[in-house]
């Protein structure tokens, strides 16, 4: 039987991902439900990160959602310092850093997303991340997680935020232009700069905040100066117009400002010195020229980007049907932001196997 709660006069249902991990998600959520299912999510950041700091490193997770990338930090990681402003967002990621805190999880998971129960093959060894022997690294939640429910941006400011019904990954601070034409509930949030806590030592950051990351930036320059942590961006022109840059000005902060970064994606490749978009990529990473240099010379690339063990077969049908439906929606609202994003989506979701060239195309023309 399917178990679900109310936050905040909102459903939520818990699903179970192959590793065992448990998640509240809004119970209309598709997308969700079919990324967070199948394992964890956007796994080839993890697994960059994770390549760049092996050895309990201290990650700041922006934009935490609801824990999902804070929890697979966790597994790894010393502490993991995790900032969400959304309210409710904040509450349920607060549950699911809980629910799966005491979990001691082993073999592979599978989840009936129609009745909601799970199957547990004890067995079968499973994972994402392989040890130097070849055996896959423990589940556990090992790391302190220091939540905090306020966002980050340049300036100590309460900014309003859309509130998008069963994606609570698209809830984003309104532009001035937004507020006059945004179909969706507001609700207020508290802005902080990650120049104010004074952090001493931190490794690793991602910042996933839909457009507002050059802000999360330029309130962080200090702290990226002194410290030199690399920082996973997603970068997606449609979301950077919203607020008046280009993905551009990211890398030249990088580049030029901070210096002696690397601009790369996932895979660890030098993209040189120019805003380069890459087919079914959001997520670009600025390493320290110093980390870089450690892990370019590490040969065997397979032994992070697919060596699996048990390789699985992503491509789902509902994916395709969902995502038309969300392209058929902002299409007909005229939001002209959701439909690129939707759009940029789809072709991450065709470049991680969940759909075909043809369906893609499909989408591209409708």
């Amino acid at each position: 039987m399917i178990k679900t709660m109310d936050v905040k006069n909102k459903e939520y249902k818990l699903i179970t991902n192959n590793l065992g991990r448990q998640f509240w998600i809004e119970s209309g959520d598709k997308f969700y439900e079919q990324r967070f299912s199948s394992g964890p999510y956007q796994v080839r950041n993890l697994k960059f990160a994770r390549r760049c700091y092996p050895n309990k490193p201290v990650i700041i997770d922006i934009g935490m959602n609801i824990a999902n990338n804070t929890i697979e930090y966790a597994s790894w990681a010393s502490k993991v310092y995790s900032f969400e402003p959304f309210k409710t967002t904040y509450e349920v990621g607060i549950k699911n850093i809980e629910l799966n805190k005491p979990l001691k999880l082993t073999g592979r998971y599978t989840y009936n997303h129609e009745t909601g129960c799970v199957t547990h093959e004890p067995t079968v060894e499973y994972g994402w991340w392989q040890n130097e022997d070849g055996s896959y690294a423990s589940r556990d939640v090992v790391a302190e997680i220091i939540p905090h429910n306020v966002g980050l941006g340049n300036k100590k400011e309460k900014v309003l935020m859309e509130d998008h019904p069963n994606n609570a990954g698209h809830n984003c601070v309104l532009t001035e232009h937004r507020k006059k034409i945004s179909k969706y509930e507001k609700r207020e949030a508290e802005i902080e700069k990650l120049d104010n806590f004074k952090f001493e030592k931190v490794d690793f950051i991602k910042v996933d905040v839909e457009g507002f990351e050059y802000n999360v930036l330029l309130g962080g320059f200090e702290t990226i100066k002194k410290l030199r942590p690399t920082v996973q961006l997603e970068m997606v022109e449609s979301q950077c117009k919203k607020f008046n840059y280009k993905p551009q000005y990211i890398v030249d902060y990088f580049l030029m400002k901070i210096g002696d970064y690397v601009y790369c994606d996932y895979r660890g490749k030098d993209l040189g010195t120019k805003w380069n978009k890459l087919k079914g990529v959001m997520d670009y990473f600025f390493v320290p020229r110093e980390v870089f240099s450690k892990i370019n010379n590490q040969s065997n690339l397979d032994k992070f980007f697919g060596n699996e063990k048990t390789p699985v077969n992503k491509y789902d049908p509902k994916v395709f049907v969902e995502t038309k439906e969300r392209i058929l929606k902002a299409k007909e609202d005229n939001d002209s932001d959701k439909l690129l994003f939707e759009l940029e989506s789809a072709e991450i979701n065709n470049d991680e196997g969940y759909m075909t060239e043809e369906e893609l195309d499909t989408l591209k023309k409708l």
